[in-house]
């Protein structure tokens, strides 16, 4: 049983998901672990100065990307 863990844990480290927000602004990606890899925010996003759009929309995609790894994450321990 260990080892199977072991090799899932190995699987889902290598996949990738990703979750947006404002239609696009802000994307994060994360492994199938729920480790965020990257945060990317669009420059036009930047150069508006919307400082409280952006403290909202990056926690948004964080948290959907997340959501989005916990998918893979049950899916496979399902099998």
């Amino acid at each position: 049983m260990g080892g199977r863990l072991s090799e899932i844990s190995e699987e889902l480290k290598a996949k990738r998901v990703e979750g947006t927000a404002g239609g696009g602004l802000v994307t994060a990606e994360v492994n199938g672990l729920g480790e965020l890899l990257t945060c990317r925010i669009d420059p036009s996003l930047v150069e508006s100065g919307d400082r409280e759009l952006i403290e909202d929309l990056v926690p948004a995609a964080v948290n959907a990307a997340i959501a989005k790894s916990k998918q893979l994450h049950a899916e496979a321990m399902k099998s």
